[in-house]
């Protein structure tokens, strides 16, 4: 969010209660997993210029904020955006993508048999694959979905996870596709904080303490 409180075009303010600062312009913003910017774009309703919505909103701003990225790199984005259309589309472009996904955007899921979560242990590990998109639900403490047309869950590494019944850390096998959107999320947030660190405000202050200057 953007903190704006002033005049502006009608539907380009928006009001967020759960954001820290909940009156702005809301902007869907790139960046690197270090929090550099790459590209921006204000939420602007109805007149927002994504050149292809025909997969919803989320997967507009992901392609549309992805021609600022070279091909060949790989694009993190959580559940809001993700769906297995937006892989496929990312796919023709040669681009790649990763991230977690909700069980209601799989739409094939006839084809695809998840087990409930009481049924897996930590550590447990599925794989699904159709149309070179991947498909990989993970017990941790709670089932996690993720989705990536670039990595498998053939290839894992070890956490250490806390268990209370040993009362120890123990390792626990993690896919690499969820190891690598934990290691690259994130960056929007430290964009944030390093704005909040240094934030301007537009605002003009008087001072009526005397200044005396040193020579």
């Amino acid at each position: 969010m953007i903190p704006f409180c002033g005049l502006c075009s009608k539907g380009l303010r928006e009001v967020i209660k759960s954001k820290p600062r909940p009156t702005g312009l809301k902007a869907f913003v790139a960046t690197t997993s270090d929090g550099l910017m790459l590209d921006f774009e204000v939420y602007q309703g109805a007149n927002t210029p994504f050149t292809d919505k025909s997969l919803g909103v989320g997967a507009a701003v992901i392609l549309h904020l992805s021609k600022s990225i070279p091909p060949g790199s790989c694009i993190y984005f959580d559940r809001y955006f993700t769906s297995i259309p937006l892989m496929e589309r990312l796919s023709e472009k040669g681009m790649h993508g990763t991230g977690t996904v909700m069980m209601n955007r799989i739409l094939d899921k006839k084809y695809m048999t998840f087990k409930n979560g009481r049924e897996m242990n930590r550590g447990d590990t599925e794989q699904f694959v159709n149309n070179g998109v991947v498909i990989v639900p993970w017990m941790d403490n709670k089932s996690v979905l993720a989705a990536s047309n670039c990595t498998s869950a053939d290839d894992h590494i070890f956490v250490k996870r806390w268990n209370k019944k040993e009362n120890a850390y123990i390792d626990v096998r993690q896919p690499l596709i969820v190891a690598n959107y934990n290691r690259n999320m994130g960056g929007v947030d430290v964009l944030d904080q390093s704005i909040e660190y240094n934030r301007t405000f537009m605002k003009t202050k008087k001072c009526f303490e005397d200044h005396v200057t040193f020579f």
